[in-house]
């Protein structure tokens, strides 16, 4: 793998508290799994981030989007967000700003004629347990709006970890809307029940993880020899980028 730390001009990014690259990156690397072909750690102002994000986005899907929060938003009457800025401040009240996004190739076949969309994983310190959990049990509350049938979901506990939450979507590229918050600490979600499971076994001591690949914990001490420090870090596997990218 290669490592590069840098800032970012992004939205959310510029003027948040830098990190020391090689705790904040062996941290994220000692929890994903091999495999993972590329990491990114950043703290963030999550509100400017996500907004940022979704100002890219067409505005005819910005306004799917919103479409979809009202439909799913009105099987749970407690649970008043209506509009994509609305969510953006929920989940600004449920997590903090210290996120980590992996990407890693598909572990399944792709329909003809689907457009193949990497597994990704989001993870990120719980800010209010409460809060995550009102966006989680509403997301499951409106699962038909999302297409999914309440037979298709599933849930498996690991203890003391957690429980592992899983909504299938009707997408062919994808397997679903899959998370659990680790320890009630640290909120990891993904678009891949495989991808979060080995992610929870890599926690827990019992899967291999990418900081146990070669080189990677040279890497990381030659940043800590340095003192290199920055609020956006990468790592990237290229051989296995290169199968996302093909």
């Amino acid at each position: 793998g290669e490592g590069l730390s840098s800032a970012s001009a992004r939205g959310g990014i510029i003027g948040s508290d830098p990190f020391l690259v090689h705790e904040r990156l062996g941290s994220a690397l000692s929890l994903l799994p091999k495999g993972t072909a590329a990491v990114q750690v950043m703290n963030v102002d999550l509100t400017a981030f996500l907004k940022s994000v979704v100002e890219g986005l067409d505005p005819e899907l910005v306004k799917l989007i919103n479409e979809t929060i009202r439909g799913v938003s009105s099987w749970t009457p407690t649970f008043n967000v209506n509009n994509v800025s609305q969510l953006i401040a929920e989940l600004d009240r449920a997590l903090a700003g210290r996120i980590t996004v992996a990407l890693r190739p598909l572990d399944h076949e792709i329909p003809p004629g689907a457009q193949p969309v990497p597994a990704l994983a989001f993870i990120a310190p719980i800010r209010d347990l409460r809060a995550w959990d009102a966006i989680a049990q509403a997301t499951i509350n409106g699962n038909q709006v999302l297409g999914v049938a309440s037979e298709e979901m599933w849930q498996q506990g690991y203890g003391g970890l957690g429980t592992h939450k899983v909504l299938p979507l009707p997408v062919a590229s994808a397997e679903g809307l899959s998370w659990i918050v680790l320890e009630g600490e640290t909120l990891v979600f993904t678009t891949d029940p495989d991808f979060t499971h080995e992610i929870i076994e890599a926690y827990g001591g019992r899967g291999s993880a990418v900081l146990a690949g070669s080189g990677v914990q040279e890497l990381l001490d030659s940043y800590q020899d340095r003192g290199i420090r920055g609020n956006v870090a990468a790592w990237v596997d290229a051989p296995q980028l290169e199968r996302i990218l093909d």
